[in-house]
């Protein structure tokens, strides 16, 4: 004798796969609410960091123009006393 099944019994499977089905759905979608949110913040960290590194390489930058500006100037005034004598 086989078991027979009811649609009561098909109903109950249905609801319980989609309760299943509908939890997942909102780990899932709390999970990527977070994982976003992460996202976001590291793309702001990486942001700032770019921003402090730029902002470094100017002022090595203009120490470098400075520099070579007054070794050029210190060439030039060697070569004046050079050609003084």
């Amino acid at each position: 004798m086989g078991k027979e099944i009811t649609n009561k019994a098909i109903f109950l499977a249905v609801n319980e796969l989609a309760l299943y089905v509908s939890q997942v759905d909102e780990r899932l979608n709390s999970r990527m609410d977070a994982l976003e949110t992460r996202i976001e913040t590291m793309d702001k960290d990486i942001k700032q960091e770019f921003s402090k590194v730029n902002e470094k390489i100017d002022v090595v930058d203009t120490q470098l123009v400075i520099l070579s500006e007054g070794l050029t100037k210190t060439q030039a005034e060697v070569k004046v006393l050079q050609n003084v004598k």
